[in-house]
């Protein structure tokens, strides 16, 4: 009898943590492809007015891109325009590092989406992913290499979800270039 429980609790348990390596799994997708869908549409913004565009008002650049049909971004941007140095990160800033002192000063500028829904599940069963983007627009000519009109665009995110009864936080980075010949 001590043997079959000893079998029962192990297979139970090995089910419980197979629970949360697929959830975990699933929750680094979902944060994964919502950020490659808005690098995806930074690509085809305009480069001369939308890449970053800029706020006269409030004199702050952003990018302007859609989450879902319903829902749309202003996402703050730090721009360093050439002859400028590029004020981006070139590793991920660890977990513990906040936006202020991401890469080169002044640092980025924290902009949360809200808790972004994954199921159509409701209450507090239901999972949802929180993620916050960073991004630096950085233009990289090199008059030594004949490249002009090349931005280089960075984007930090990191996410949070639940894990049973504690919180987890994963940061990763995503660099890309845009040329002003891009279509």
């Amino acid at each position: 009898m001590s043997i079959l429980t000893l079998f029962m609790l192990g297979f139970i348990s090995t089910m419980i943590q197979s629970r949360r390596m697929t959830e975990s799994s699933v929750l680094q997708s979902a944060a994964t492809s919502t950020v490659y869908g808005l690098v995806e549409q930074m690509k085809g913004l305009d480069y001369t007015t939308q890449i970053p565009a800029y706020n006269a008002v409030t004199n702050t650049f952003y990018v302007f891109l859609r989450q879902d049909q319903d829902t749309d971004f202003t996402i703050p941007v730090t721009y360093t325009a050439a002859p400028g140095l590029p004020k981006a990160p070139t590793k991920c800033p660890d977990i513990t590092v906040d936006a202020a002192h991401a890469g080169a000063s002044p640092g980025a500028i924290d902009y949360n989406t809200g808790d972004i829904t994954l199921s159509t599940v409701t209450g507090t069963a239901s999972q949802k992913l929180k993620l916050t983007v960073w991004i630096w627009v950085d233009e990289i000519p090199d008059s030594i290499k004949g490249t002009s009109d090349v931005k280089r665009v960075t984007v930090v995110y990191t996410y949070t979800y639940n894990d049973g009864s504690s919180q987890r936080t994963v940061r990763d980075m995503e660099v890309f270039l845009r040329t002003k010949y891009d279509l």
